[in-house]
């Protein structure tokens, strides 16, 4: 079956990260608004680009219908202090289960249980350094917006570093790592 995924982050703001959410919640509350949010942009995309206005309980437009003959988005939610939400979990061991169908891709499995074991931690492991860096990044831009310019962290930004030094020519940069 395809599935349809994407990944949200969570701020730190009021709207997601209040006393009515239970804490630990945050993610799991912003995950459940994308189906919602898909189909509001598709209605402003049939307005304004088709010139189909929406009315409830009326014809759907052209974006609108395309969307609703596709599976559902699944919402993917990563909290800004690095929590997930419950669809994440779910994403993880349908992986899991897909890739312990090709046992032969791993070689180091004694049964579909190790298999799938071996897989989810692999991309457990890998959502979590990926979103991880996600969340730093995104704390990093709002150092820079609130300090109003950059900081020492963006030269990290695309994962290489840029050493600065000074010869007897003048200064020079070059990358490393």
């Amino acid at each position: 079956m395809t599935r349809i995924y994407d990944v949200k982050t969570v701020f730190n703001s009021e709207k997601y990260y209040r006393a009515s959410i239970p804490r630990g919640h945050e993610a799991d509350t912003r995950a459940a608004e994308v189906p919602t949010d898909y189909e509001t942009k598709a209605r402003k995309v049939d307005t304004e680009y088709n010139g189909w206005p929406y009315q409830r309980g009326g014809p759907l437009g052209h974006v609108l219908t395309l969307l609703r003959s596709l599976p559902p988005v699944t919402g993917l939610g990563v909290g800004f202090a690095g929590e997930f939400s419950r669809e994440v979990g779910q994403f993880i061991s349908a992986v899991a289960e897909k890739g312990a169908s090709v046992p032969e891709r791993f070689g180091c499995c004694h049964g579909s249980d190790q298999e799938r074991g071996v897989i989810a931690s692999f991309v457990r492991r890998a959502f979590g350094r990926t979103s991880l860096r996600g969340v730093a990044r995104t704390r990093q831009a709002a150092l820079a917006a609130i300090l109003g310019g950059a900081t020492r962290a963006d030269s990290f930004a695309d994962g290489t570093r840029t050493r600065t030094s000074t010869t007897p020519y003048g200064t020079e940069a070059s990358a490393a790592g």
